[in-house]
């Protein structure tokens, strides 16, 4: 009697297998390192990890695609609408723009701003979705989307900034960034942001009570504070 019982469970238990892997979409699977599998599906390819239960997107060269964070999670529901573009994975790029250019959450012109990239600011990228591509921003050490049409190969000549009596100067001679601070004096307690080397200011008052000190609006991190003057050419 239990020999048949065992026969029954045996037998239910291949037919439920059997008859999940016939609905199950078609997927080839590789076991890659860390703990992470390459799938392939639908001409896409993509990763698992068993560490987190997420799914992340693959780079041009079939690697596990990273940015500043690591690795760059997809949604595994989309795959093939939401996959990332990586064909310029990796090239340098140029806000060209008179103001700023939003980075943002999403490729979308509603999604949240993580931050206003500057004139001339350096981005490299990670990848395209549609007009859209994801940066990584080292002026503000993060990653996000930019509407495309902003980008350029080559930064702008100067004789391109639109006409004003503005006066505007590039970070230029750091060794590692230029403080931004609340007040015209060196104390770490009142530094509020870091520039770098190319980013575009606006000049305000370019040596403020013989201190030393610009006051200037950055734009990259859209905020209004003092610099050392001599690293503004």
């Amino acid at each position: 009697m239990k020999n048949t019982l065992r026969k029954i469970v045996i037998s239910t238990m291949i037919a439920v297998t059997a008859a999940t892997a016939a609905i199950a979409p078609a997927a080839t699977v590789v076991m890659a390192n860390d703990g992470f599998e390459a799938i392939y599906e639908n001409g896409y390819k993509y990763y698992y990890s068993h560490d987190t239960g997420k799914y992340y997107y693959a780079d041009s060269d079939g690697n596990i695609a990273c940015d500043s964070h690591g690795p760059i999670e997809m949604d595994r529901k989309n795959a093939s609408a939401s996959s990332l573009d990586k064909s310029l994975y990796g090239a340098t790029r140029y806000c060209n723009v008179n103001d700023f250019l939003a980075l943002r959450t999403g490729p979308d012109s509603d999604a949240a701003l993580i931050a206003k990239l500057a004139p001339n600011a350096q981005v490299t990228i990670i990848g395209t979705v549609g007009d859209w591509v994801k940066v990584y921003a080292p002026s503000v050490d993060s990653d996000g989307y930019v509407y495309g049409a902003y980008l350029s190969k080559t930064k702008q000549a100067s004789s391109s900034k639109p006409a004003s009596t503005a006066v505007y100067k590039t970070v230029r001679g750091t060794k590692h960034y230029l403080a931004l601070r609340t007040d015209t004096c060196y104390d770490e307690r009142n530094e509020i942001a870091k520039l770098y080397n190319g980013e575009t200011v606006k000049v305000l008052n370019s040596n403020v009570n013989g201190s030393g000190y610009a006051k200037v609006y950055a734009p990259s991190v859209d905020k209004t504070g003092y610099v050392n003057a001599e690293y503004l050419r």
